[in-house]
């Protein structure tokens, strides 16, 4: 099987048993309109787990705020099922950009520098961007501002742990969310410093 015809796979891997929950409760599905709670682990196109402790959010189905394939897929599930979705770079974290491997001057940096070291800096309008240095040179430093795991396919398996109403502070936050395979526009439901694998930001 391809990349491209797993990527369209969802499954579903049935309910979570780790907590008891009340009829009331399992008859909760999650539909477009209702304020959902997901924990959620994310794996890499090596089906690594890119951090060590599973991770939630919450949105309102509908609102703009997840992925066309990640509401479909939420859609229906009850309190405590989970599914798994296998998402393709455009639906994720994009594709790679070659234009987005610059040069900086090497006194930006500080003087123990190495390739592989991961940096952290805040936009204008405060959206956070990762360098990942390539490459350090007398005179410059290489860095690659491409999101870890741009280009990629990623998997994501989640489970709904709360389905409700909004209240109203939820539907006044009902903002699309950017920098994570659950939307493509603009703030960071996924810290994007919490994905990275190996040698910390400083």
């Amino acid at each position: 099987m391809n990349n491209s015809d797993r990527s369209d796979k969802e499954s579903r891997v049935g309910s979570d048993d780790s907590e008891p929950l009340s009829p009331a409760r399992k008859r909760e599905t999650a539909a477009i309109g209702k304020l959902v709670q997901v924990d959620f682990m994310l794996r890499d196109a090596d089906g690594i787990n890119v951090h060590a402790d599973q991770d939630s959010f919450s949105a309102v189905i509908g609102s703009g705020q997840l992925l066309p394939r990640i509401e479909g897929a939420l859609i229906g599930l009850s309190v405590g099922e989970r599914a798994t979705l296998r998402l393709r770079p455009s639906e994720a974290f994009g594709e790679r950009d070659a234009a987005k491997v610059i040069e900086f001057d090497r006194d930006e940096f500080p003087p123990d520098v190495a390739a592989g070291d991961h940096f952290e800096a805040e936009q204008d309008g405060g959206a956070v961007v990762v360098l990942r240095i390539v490459e350090v040179r007398p005179e410059y430093v290489k860095v690659d501002l491409n999101h870890p795991l741009a280009g990629q396919f990623v998997e994501l398996e989640f489970c709904v742990r709360n389905v409700g109403e909004p209240g109203k502070q939820e539907l006044a936050d009902m903002q699309p969310q950017a920098n994570s395979p659950c939307t493509g526009t603009s703030t960071d439901l996924m810290p994007v410093g919490r994905l990275l694998r190996g040698r910390p930001g400083r």
